[in-house]
């Protein structure tokens, strides 16, 4: 698997700790329990996985979550801000005009 610039930005201590969430969320999931999207979309971001992060923003976006309060601030976000998807996303959760 081949990761882009942003992918590889991450720092391999978190992208560990990520990786094990991921686990424990993919385990969670295994067992029949809900996951909200959102906590997919935290764990894809830190781990690097762009696909993965904007597949999961796209299942995010109509749950009812926190994401319409921190899409434009948490500094989570800032690797993906550059990508007109994450425009795209963010214009569905806040719509221009409340910007």
């Amino acid at each position: 698997m081949r990761f882009s610039k942003a992918e590889t930005a991450v720092p391999a201590p978190p992208r560990a700790l990520a990786q094990k969430k991921l686990q424990q969320l993919n385990g969670k999931t295994d067992r029949g329990e809900y996951v909200p999207a959102l906590d997919y979309v935290i764990a894809y971001t830190r781990v690097g996985g762009t696909e993965q992060t904007f597949a999961w923003l796209a299942k995010a976006v109509p749950e009812r979550n926190r994401l319409a309060l921190e899409i434009k601030i948490n500094p989570i976000f800032d690797p993906l801000r550059g990508d007109p998807r994450f425009e795209e996303l963010t214009n569905q959760v806040v719509p221009p005009e409340v910007k």
